[in-house]
């Protein structure tokens, strides 16, 4: 609602009928996967797509970036969703992170929490305005995930160890290169390996034999 009413647009409600939902409307925001299932003659209204929640591969901008304005955004739950956006991607570019948002910075680390220069890989952390105070009644994962920013110059702000490996180009953008632990994304929804080993580990434990 924040996002449309300024710019006179009005906010469609999907209904249970995704395919129907995206008929309705000229701007939208999909994962990936959904847009894969998809195929842009179905849509002739469609004229905005924000692609997030995934990795965007380059078969599925080939599929859309010559029939509608493609663009791709990147940012965890944990710094308001969106940390990089970029501008008009077009079939055959190279799709990167792009560039920190306003009010956003975004800082490659090594494994001493020092700078690394353009094209050397690192672990990403993102600070600014949009990064949320921690995890409610998780203490040990906030103090490991929300850490005390050097970088700028206020002593309270904090960075979020996004566990993202990435590298800055030469002109300033960001290049993503996949997970430093055991976290997937299904359908744009982040899954925790080792937490799924858990849980199943735990339940097999008392199971009969």
């Amino acid at each position: 609602m924040a996002q449309t009413r300024p710019k006179g647009a009005t906010l469609v409600f999907r209904t249970d009928n995704l395919e129907e939902s995206v008929k309705l409307v000229n701007a939208i925001n999909l994962t990936p996967t959904a847009l894969a299932a998809m195929h842009p003659t179905d849509y002739p209204d469609l004229a905005y797509i924000l692609s997030s929640g995934e990795s965007c591969p380059a078969a599925l901008l080939e599929k859309w970036g010559q029939h509608v304005y493609f663009c791709s955004d990147y940012g965890p739950t944990e710094c308001s969703v969106t940390a990089t956006c970029t501008d008009r991607l077009l079939p055959g570019t190279a799709i990167t992170l792009s560039r920190p948002m306003d009010n956003n910075e975004i800082y490659i680390l090594d494994s001493d929490r020092k700078l690394v220069p353009p094209g050397v890989k690192g672990d990403l952390y993102i600070a600014g305005s949009g990064v949320a105070a921690g995890y409610l009644n998780r203490e040990t994962l906030t103090s490991e995930r929300f850490l005390p920013c050097p970088f700028n110059d206020n002593p309270a702000s904090k960075m979020y160890f996004a566990g993202d490996i990435a590298t800055w180009t030469d002109s300033g953008e960001l290049v993503f290169h996949g997970r430093d632990d055991q976290m997937v994304k299904i359908h744009g929804h982040r899954i925790e390996l080792a937490e799924l080993v858990w849980s199943l580990s735990s339940k097999l434990a008392w199971m009969p034999r």
